[in-house]
Formats: structure tokens, C-alpha cells, sequence
């Protein structure tokens, strides 16, 4: 995990270093295998405790419900989404860009251009594959359905 930053949350109301400590790593820790930690790891990551799991527990879960720690969390988790979001789009733009390129560069093979004038049409819903359903008449239907029933009833005799 990174350093601990001083943020005041939105409510202008200071954590202490280990309040802040432990928001950020409920936000933004993980465990050896990339999973979020959970609230009593973050606890005893931002408190370095060897306490037991109970006693670890009770005090996360305190502090979890502390309404200016659970202001910052929520903070924390909102810029974490947003940042995830601005990624996504920076990545989508980057394709396209990427793929404006080859649709404009005279030297790239027509194939390749042709494919890429295909991916920004569908990228900007220029077309749209339509399937048309047809509801049948009922009447038609039951014409249809009787005259089958009857060619298999006489196959069948």
C-alpha cells in the first residue's frame, strides 16, 4: 500500500493517521492474492495489532461505524470509481484513436481499413442489426395446424 495521505473528508473533520490509514486500506488494500481486505485485516494492518480476531473485530467494526471514517471510506471508494471510469474511457479512446489511423493511412492494406471503418461504425451505432419478427394470424395458424394433424393422423393409420 502507499503512503498515508492527509485528506480532510467532506465534512471538514481531520482522522487521525490510523483512521486515515485504516480508510485507505479498506479502499485500496489487498491481500497477497489481489483480494480486497477485509475491514478486521485493514484494522490490523492500520494498527498493527496482534490482538485476537475477536477483540480485532468488535474495533473494526467501531470503527467502520465511526460516521466521520465511514464519510472518508465512502469518499474513497467514490474517487476509486471515478478513477476507474476515467481509465476505461482514456482506454477507449486510446482504441479508437488507434483505429482512426489505420482507417486513414493510404499505406495500410484495404482490409485493415475497411475493418476499421467497420469497428467505428459500430462504435457509433451508424447501423444496427435489425431481426424482424412476424406474428403469425391465428386464424392462419390453426388452418395450418389442423391441416399437419390431419396428413399425419392418415400417415400414421
Amino acid at each position: 500500500m502507499g503512503d498515508v495521505i492527509d485528506i480532510k473528508n467532506p465534512a471538514g473533520n481531520k482522522l487521525t493517521a490510523k483512521q486515515m490509514q485504516f480508510c485507505q486500506e479498506l479502499v485500496y488494500g489487498t491481500d497477497v492474492d489481489g483480494q480486497p481486505l477485509s475491514q478486521s485485516e485493514a484494522y490490523r494492518r492500520a494498527y498493527d495489532t496482534n490482538a485476537s480476531d475477536r477483540s480485532v473485530h468488535v474495533n473494526s467494526s467501531k470503527l467502520a461505524a465511526n460516521a466521520k471514517v465511514a464519510l472518508m471510506v465512502k469518499g474513497l471508494r467514490a474517487r476509486q470509481h471515478d478513477a476507474t471510469v476515467a481509465s476505461r474511457l482514456s482506454e477507449r479512446d486510446y482504441v479508437l484513436q488507434g483505429i482512426k489511423a489505420i482507417c486513414e493511412n493510404p499505406e495500410e492494406n484495404a482490409s485493415a481499413r475497411m475493418r476499421g471503418y467497420e469497428l467505428l461504425g459500430k462504435h457509433g451505432s451508424l447501423w444496427v442489426d435489425q431481426i424482424a419478427t412476424v406474428t403469425p394470424d391465428a386464424d392462419a395458424l390453426k388452418t395450418q395446424l389442423s391441416a399437419r394433424l390431419e396428413e399425419l393422423l392418415t400417415v400414421n393409420k
